[in-house]
């Protein structure tokens, strides 16, 4: 148990560390991009990336079974080199599959993204070169699932912010250098090919396992995997479409260049959620294990203090987006770009569904009980599609940002109530027991948020100050709200 407290401390440590250096090198390269680059090319850098990332979704996610599977180390002492050698093959023939893919479809990337003619040729080619990396990432997607099924978190997270920073530098090197948007998808496949390189020499050095070559097959282990990643692989398809879906979407409707004032707009917002997911991932082998052994009740607790942790870190980070964000663009970029208040209040209620989904997603991958999740997430698909027309026709743009949040809600619902159901969890409880502390948090930054915009004028001293003290107000809540039981959990992985 110490063990296991210890590595989610690494990974924890590691993810707030890399997560704020990660935010900031990422706002002070887009200023940078934008010097060498229009905003239409930088709304179709951005429309390219999700089109990768909505056709990647052939590749149907093998390595969270990976981890699940073998977080139990008894399974893994008995298994794992049949298993490892059988799942590698698969990864190979799923890497053939989305090369073929990506080869098809590059020379018409241009057209399906109704990209400028003077574009085209440079967009194909960053499509084809960033597709090129989801290959690589395939055939060596092992490589991270042994990590983490062995617990090696910080380091993980270490290897992909390496991965980020490089590709960072890479990037404004190759901008410089005249490259354009071809640069961009230059550096992403050399630092992905680097980087899993590195991986593989690890785990070989560490844990002895060379699993390039593969030696055996054995159907069964595959059939298992199967049974566990449609189901999951449809899951995958309705959150990715909540951005990769609607990127492609928007450019169609609204342009390239709205995209990329939208997408300037939610740089910050968007944060969140991936700093919730980097958070709630670094439970996965604990709860794995938990559930894997059948310890119910002790899951439940420990998931009970995470799940109200995310509903008091989601109200605050709304509430703290709506006061500070349009000010905060405006020292960033200038004036200008923000995409307008009705427009940025449904992006908040989006990134609330996100938060949430974050934490029940959880749950619902480690069981393995998705009950009609896959069926949900079919009927997310197609309401996102025909929302997406009937809005924008009848409300313009920002119809199609409500359309992402309508097309939403039910499966986030839904998914509430399987993490209820796997959990026997007692939500109005929870969120009864906590409301005087939530109310409390709100009323505090509110007041603040107006005492403060009273008495400072200049702009960029009210962005710190306000974000020091509503820092220090959601922090003092969390504390005095831990119970006993809980403190114990945080010291052991805190300490």
């Amino acid at each position: 148990m110490g063990k296991q407290y210890k590595q989610i401390q690494s990974g924890i440590k590691s993810d707030l560390v890399i997560f704020i250096l990660t935010i900031l090198l990422g706002f002070i390269t887009i200023p940078i991009y934008l010097v060498y680059l229009s905003m239409e090319e930088f709304g179709l850098f951005i429309a390219v990336q999700s089109t990768i990332a909505l056709l990647a979704l052939a590749d149907i996610g093998m390595g969270t079974y990976v981890v699940k599977k073998l977080s139990n180390n008894d399974y893994y002492e008995k298994h794992f080199k049949s298993f490892l050698s059988t799942m590698q093959i698969f990864q190979y023939l799923i890497g053939l599959l989305l090369l073929a893919i990506g080869l098809a479809i590059y020379p018409i990337i241009a057209n399906i993204l109704n990209a400028n003619a003077m574009y085209s040729r440079e967009v194909n080619l960053l499509f084809l070169l960033s597709w090129l990396s989801i290959v690589v990432k395939t055939w060596a997607g092992l490589n991270q699932a042994v990590l983490r099924a062995k617990h090696h978190l910080a380091y993980i997270n270490i290897i992909t912010f390496t991965i980020f920073l490089s590709t960072v530098i890479l990037n404004i090197v190759f901008l410089y250098l005249g490259y354009g948007l071809i640069g961009l998808g230059a550096s992403l496949l050399i630092t992905t090919l680097i980087a899993n390189i590195v991986m593989l020499v690890k785990i070989k050095k560490e844990h002895q396992i060379i699993f390039i070559i593969p030696t055996t097959y054995k159907k069964i282990y595959l059939l298992d995997g199967w049974n566990y990643v449609k189901k999951l692989q449809l899951l995958k398809i309705s959150q990715v479409s909540k951005t990769s879906m609607f990127s492609i979407l928007f450019t169609n409707y609204a342009g390239a260049s709205i995209l990329a004032q939208y997408n300037i707009t939610n740089k910050m917002p968007l944060m969140f959620p991936a700093l919730m997911s980097k958070l709630s991932i670094n439970f996965f082998t604990r709860f794995s294990s938990l559930y894997e052994q059948r310890k119910i009740n002790v899951l439940r607790k420990e998931y009970e203090q995470l799940f109200i942790f995310g509903i008091k870190s989601t109200i605050f980070i709304l509430l703290s987006l709506l006061l500070l964000n349009k000010s905060f663009i405006s020292v960033w970029v200038g004036e200008g770009i923000f995409i307008g208040n009705y427009i940025f209040i449904i992006m908040l209620l989006n990134i609330a569904v996100l938060l949430l989904i974050s934490f029940t997603g959880l749950i619902i991958q480690i069981s393995g009980e998705f009950y009609k999740m896959p069926i949900m997430s079919i009927l997310e698909i197609i309401l996102l599609w025909i929302s997406t027309y009937i809005f924008y026709k009848y409300l313009g743009t920002i119809g199609i940002v409500f359309a992402l949040l309508f097309s939403s809600l039910p499966t986030m619902v839904y998914s509430l109530y399987v993490v209820k159901i796997i959990l026997n969890l007692n939500y109005s409880k929870l969120l009864v027991k906590h409301l005087t502390s939530i109310l409390l948090m709100i009323f505090s930054i509110v007041s603040v948020y107006f005492f403060v915009t009273l008495i400072i004028s200049n702009i960029i001293i009210k962005l710190i100050l306000l974000s020091i003290i509503f820092i220090i107000i959601f922090i003092y809540i969390q504390l005095r709200d831990f119970n006993y039981t809980f403190k114990s959990f945080v010291e052991k992985v805190l300490k």
